[in-house]
């Protein structure tokens, strides 16, 4: 093959590459931007530190004990947990 066809091989290879490049750019920058609101895995350890700094009444805990059969130690390691993941996500 002669040093003429292989350049032209290679930038149509170039080409093509960049071509497809720029297609899947373009489709990414027609998505929507995902928020922080958007994000479950940061907001649902907030909602639920959020819940452990209020506070439950005991007639909430009792509730939430007997419909996630757990205990109230459970519940609270739960929310020590969330606790810990919020603020992981707050820090880094």
């Amino acid at each position: 093959m002669s040093i003429g066809k292989l350049v032209k091989k290679r930038r149509e290879a170039y080409n093509a590459e960049m071509k497809r490049d720029r297609a899947k750019m373009k489709a990414k920058m027609a998505e929507p931007m995902r928020t922080v609101w958007d994000d479950n895995s940061i907001q649902f350890p907030r909602l639920l530190a959020e819940i452990k700094m209020v506070g439950l009444t005991p007639g909430q805990m009792k509730g939430l004990c007997a419909s996630m059969d757990l205990s109230k130690e459970e519940i609270n390691t739960l929310l020590d947990r969330a606790e810990e993941a919020f603020e992981n996500i707050k820090t880094n």
